[in-house]
């Protein structure tokens, strides 16, 4: 594929016919995941066993496209169990455990990811907003400033985190 594919879709194995019949025609292959093996499969190709990317793939295309959650979740779980210095893996799933509320999951994530990334300020955003959810204000008001130290002042995100903590501070 030179321009690589133009779109790539999570199969549940058990609806795998009935799926690949109501697809339009514009889709370049079916990418289809056994999660009692932990392989990928290029339809009608023989199955391989599954690596990070696929499994990031799989869980972007899930969450997204599928609005599955819960299995986006287990799929980059497994993608970092293969590569877990995966910052991409680590990340989506940070943001997806924080819209989920497993805040636990979500901090956890994000205090690995900032010893990856010290400077980006998201990061720190995010640690931020996990505490303030949690009731731990002084830790979210230390962690709102340090995102600050991280980006350009005169930044939109600046100028949001700044109002941010300033409301956190207020309340």
């Amino acid at each position: 594929f030179s321009g690589g594919p133009r779109r790539v879709l999570f199969l549940d194995p058990e609806r795998n016919d009935a799926l690949r019949r109501s697809l339009p025609d514009h889709a370049s292959f079916l990418l289809a995941y056994d999660p009692a093996r932990g392989t990928f499969g290029l339809s009608p190709y023989p199955s391989r066993p599954a690596d990070a990317d696929d499994l990031n793939a799989a869980a972007v295309n899930t969450a997204v496209s599928l609005h599955k959650e819960n299995d986006a979740a287990r799929l980059w779980r497994q993608a970092l169990q293969r590569s877990p210095d995966r910052f991409d893996c680590a990340y989506n799933l940070m943001r997806l455990s924080y819209r989920l509320g497993d805040d636990d999951e979500a901090l956890a994530l994000t205090r690995r990811l900032q010893q990856q990334r010290q400077d980006l300020g998201e990061l720190w955003y995010f640690e931020a907003r996990i505490l303030a959810r949690r009731g731990q204000i002084t830790d979210a008001i230390r962690a709102g400033r340090q995102a600050l130290t991280r980006v350009a002042p005169d930044s939109s995100d600046a100028r949001r985190w700044t109002s941010w903590v300033h409301q956190i501070e207020a309340a």
